[in-house]
């Protein structure tokens, strides 16, 4: 048994020596062939209110068909329901719920894009 689990700590350990090398590789490897040490700038954001208004993004992007799918669930759980009351009653709070976190999730959007507007109005 404590052989096993030894064999298996040292192929982990083997393993992450591997991607340890591979990340470094890669991140060499990224330097500008201009003869300049550095790594560019993988991320299009010059500012903090740009990095963050990105991120909404993504995650609205993510999150919209995530939110139908689960208003479609939600649904789904309203007609396979029959009657029962305690069934309806789950189908009632997973829509509640779903609606919900959409509204929190376009509220955090909005507030997003109020934020970038008054500090690019500050800014002048």
């Amino acid at each position: 048994m404590i052989a096993k689990m030894t064999q298996k700590y040292k192929s982990m350990l083997v393993a992450g020596f591997v991607m340890m090398v591979l990340v470094s590789v890669g991140i060499v490897s990224a330097a500008p062939g201009d003869g300049s040490a550095g790594v560019t700038n993988p991320i299009k954001a010059n500012t903090i209110q740009d990095l963050i208004f990105q991120l909404a993004d993504i995650v609205l992007t993510i999150a919209v068909p995530v939110s139908a799918i689960l208003l479609i669930y939600s649904g789904f759980l309203f007609v396979m329901a029959r009657g029962n009351e305690s069934e309806v009653t789950k189908a009632k709070e997973t829509f509640l719920w779903t609606v919900v976190g959409i509204a929190v999730l376009f509220g955090a959007r909005f507030l997003s894009e109020i934020v970038r507007g008054t500090i690019n109005q500050l800014k002048g």
